[in-house]
């Protein structure tokens, strides 16, 4: 049975070098498709690949894939109705997939993410007040209330990618509180870019920014729960060298 993981955020948080983590780490367990709906092309400078809208294998078991932006930026397309139903069709292809074991969405930002996943429950009440307008083709009703109940399963997770600041913070809570309301029910938390207490160590600078990050981790538990995963801060640019390391931080227990 497929999994499906969207991987989203604010811009700039680094939900492309998780996505890629999550990826690699769930590749040694069965075979993964790391979908990007992102039209920057972060995926590609990680893995050092070229993708396109064809899956490209990136290692064994892991495949990556770069969705046409058009079919999300209305670009191109004939109309944003056709540009809309385009970008459903493709997240029905994996949604109605069963060729992969884990498919991992690296989403473009917050906003963009809420857009699209709203959009299978909007078109299934388009579909019913007018079944023939936009066009609506046989099945695409049934098709978009199949998309729904899939989101709306155990099968379907999304995993917020934050930093331990206040606005990013914010904005997560909002999109959390949003997609509840459109009826996904698991959700993991990461903290990036965390400063740990040995590096803080080093410097009034650092200790006082890891001082300010623990008090909006515990600020946040109120929503991402008790035990949020936290992932070190960098000292280097993310490529899939570092991906390893990165993933290890996201699967061991509890970090804070």
């Amino acid at each position: 049975m497929t999994e499906f993981i969207f991987v989203g955020g604010k811009g700039g948080v680094g939900k492309s070098s998780i996505s890629s983590a999550i990826a690699l780490h769930l590749s040694n367990k069965g075979k993964v498709l790391l979908v990007s709906t992102d039209p920057v092309l972060a995926l590609s400078d990680i893995w050092d690949k070229k993708l396109n809208n064809e899956p490209k294998k990136l290692k064994t078991n892991l495949f990556g894939k770069h969705i046409n932006p058009d079919l999300f930026a209305k670009k191109k397309l004939s109309s944003p109705c056709a540009s809309e139903k385009a970008a459903l069709a493709e997240l029905a292809t994996h949604l109605l997939s069963d060729e992969y074991d884990y498919i991992i969405f690296d989403t473009a930002p917050t906003g963009h993410t809420l857009l699209l996943l709203k959009k299978p429950e909007e078109w299934r009440e388009f579909m019913q007040a007018t079944p023939l307008a936009c066009g609506a083709e046989i099945g695409d009703k049934e098709k978009y209330e199949s998309l729904l109940k899939i989101l709306k399963s155990e099968k379907t997770s999304f995993v917020f990618v934050l930093i331990p600041e206040l606005l990013s913070i914010m904005e997560t809570q909002r999109a959390f509180t949003q997609l509840k309301e459109i009826g996904i029910s698991r959700f993991n938390f990461i903290f990036n870019m965390f400063i740990p207490e040995e590096i803080a160590m080093e410097s009034k600078f650092m200790a006082n920014r890891h001082k300010m990050q623990i008090a909006y981790i515990q600020s946040a538990k109120s929503f991402v729960g008790c035990c949020p995963k936290m992932v070190k801060l960098q000292d280097s640019e993310i490529s899939k060298k570092n991906l390893v390391s990165i993933s290890e931080q996201i699967f061991e227990e509890c970090c804070i």
